[in-house]
């Protein structure tokens, strides 16, 4: 969990397990290969960290309660929502989200100064 809280480790880390994957998996080191496994890493954390930020604003949390009532009626129960039931934006942390977008930006970033050398060459 610390090395969630140090971003710049965490952005190493990704560049790390990306350079791995580049030197496992490409069939010629090719400029092109790593600029898709960035892409994909830094999709990835993009569209986690986007969607875990819809989640902590709060657009799911009419979906559950529905989904609760709903359940609860075809199981007879009368309490819709209990003390214990929690909404998903309380679940979700906002450091968390701001950690998965900037590991996607910063990907996406990098990914995008390989692409113009790519072209430029």
């Amino acid at each position: 969990m610390k090395l969630l809280k140090n971003k710049w480790a965490l952005l190493s880390l990704n560049l790390a397990v990306g350079l791995a994957f580049f030197l496992i998996t490409a069939p010629a080191l090719q400029l092109k290969h790593m600029i898709n496994i960035l892409f994909y890493f830094g999709a990835c954390w993009l569209f986690v960290g986007i969607f875990l930020w819809t989640v902590h604003g709060g657009f799911f949390d009419g979906v559950v309660y529905g989904f609760r009532k709903s359940f609860e009626r075809s199981f007879k129960r009368n309490d819709y929502l209990s003390e214990n039931d929690t909404v998903p934006s309380e679940k979700v942390s906002i450091s968390f989200v701001k950690a998965a977008c900037f590991q996607g930006f910063c990907l996406l970033v990098l990914m995008l100064i390989l692409l113009t050398r790519f072209y430029a060459a």
